[in-house]
This record gives C-alpha cells, sequence and structure tokens, in this order.
C-alpha cells in the first residue's frame, strides 16, 4: 500500500490538531505539543521533538540545554530569537537576552523549571538599544529530559507582540508563573527503557536532521 505523502510519522504529531479554532496562540500549541509527547506521567524526551510536528510556530520555539545551575544555552532558536539578538543565537546563554537587572530572574526561572520540575510562564519587554519603541512578549518554558534520563532540555515559546524595528534588544521579565508538572510530588525516576550511564564515556546525543526540517 502506498503511503499518502502527508501522512507523518507516529512519532511526529502536528499541532493544528491541538489549535483551537483559527485564532493561533504560540505558546498555547507549543504547550499542547508537549503534554501530547508525555508518556503516562513522564515528561517528553528531547529525541521525541520534531521540527515537522512543530511546523506552525517554528519562528517562536527554542530548545534550551542546562549547562550549569542557572544557566541554559539555545540548542535551537526560532528567528525571532536571531531578530532579538540582531544576530545568530545557537550556543548562546538565554540570559544574555536580558538586561543586567533581569538575569537574576530568568536564572531562577531556570532553575524552577528544571529542579522543581516546573513550567514556567511570565511577561516580557523587550527595550532596544538604539531607542526603539518597548516591545511586549510572553514566554513559556516547559522542561524536559536528555535521552540520559536527566532533567536537562527545555522546550519553550515565546511571542513578541510588536513589530521588531531595532537591530538588538534585550529583555525584562514580570508576572512569573511556576506550575509545578508533578504537584506535590517528586518527578518520577526515569522510564526503565532510558539508556543509563555506565563506565564507558559516551558522547552527547545528536539527533540529524535534514536541511528541509531545520528550525530558523
Amino acid at each position: 500500500m502506498t503511503q499518502r505523502r502527508d501522512t507523518l510519522p507516529e512519532n511526529i504529531i502536528p499541532l493544528h490538531k491541538f489549535r483551537p479554532g483559527q485564532t493561533v496562540n504560540p505558546l498555547r500549541l507549543v504547550e499542547g505539543y508537549w503534554s501530547a509527547l508525555r508518556e503516562g506521567n513522564d515528561l517528553p524526551k528531547r529525541s521525541q521533538v520534531h521540527p515537522r510536528g512543530l511546523s506552525d510556530v517554528l519562528e517562536y520555539v527554542f530548545i534550551l540545554e542546562r549547562v550549569a545551575p542557572g544557566v541554559a544555552r539555545f540548542r535551537i532558536a526560532g528567528s525571532q530569537w536571531t531578530a532579538l539578538a540582531g544576530m545568530e543565537v545557537r550556543g548562546m546563554p538565554i540570559s544574555s537576552f536580558f538586561r543586567t537587572t533581569g538575569r537574576a530572574d530568568m536564572a531562577a526561572a531556570l532553575e524552577a523549571c528544571f529542579d522543581t520540575p516546573a513550567v514556567i510562564e511570565a511577561h516580557l519587554t523587550a527595550r532596544s538599544l538604539q531607542r526603539a519603541p518597548d516591545v511586549p512578549g510572553k514566554l513559556i518554558m516547559l522542561p524536559m529530559r536528555c535521552d540520559l534520563g536527566r532533567i536537562s532540555r527545555i522546550l519553550g515559546a515565546a511571542k513578541m507582540s510588536g513589530p521588531m524595528v531595532s537591530d538588538a534588544y534585550r529583555l525584562e521579565m514580570s508576572d512569573v508563573s511556576v506550575k509545578p508538572v508533578f504537584g506535590d510530588r517528586p518527578a518520577p525516576p526515569p522510564s526503565a527503557h532510558t539508556a543509563a550511564p555506565t563506565s564507558t564515556p559516551r558522547r552527547p546525543h545528536l539527533e540529524l536532521v535534514h536541511s528541509s526540517d531545520r528550525l530558523s
């Protein structure tokens, strides 16, 4: 039997199934995608996330990797983040987008997202370095496991609500909401089929993606 070209593999969940009518809210769509990837009551793994499943909102999406307490760097970043920075941002810490007074707020939000773990939502204000008008926005961050089972990745989205007319902005956070994923209970241990570290050093897992599937 010939497979239809528009049929996605089983592990790719199209975001349009979560769309509540015609209005697209990138934060709610990404949260719905993350929820659909959860196996049982656990967190999804980074390897489950596929660009084609996020095709409706790629410009707003990002994936972070924890590198130290309160520090996470971009592994993938949509084009809106390039517009905010005025440059390519992959490999940069997300804290570099924030004004000095806001970096402690972002560090605390990252720690809550990873360690609680929790879903983080916040209002953003982008302030231009060239005196352009401020741009408001919203942010969501959703915890994920790496393939070794550690909670060390974040799937997120940020949507700014105005034109980006400057070459670079710095962000501020406000009205931060912290919603524990498991309520008052601790996070469950990694599932039995999650690979466990061994005494032999292992290379970090990298997922190869065709150029047509890359987030821009």
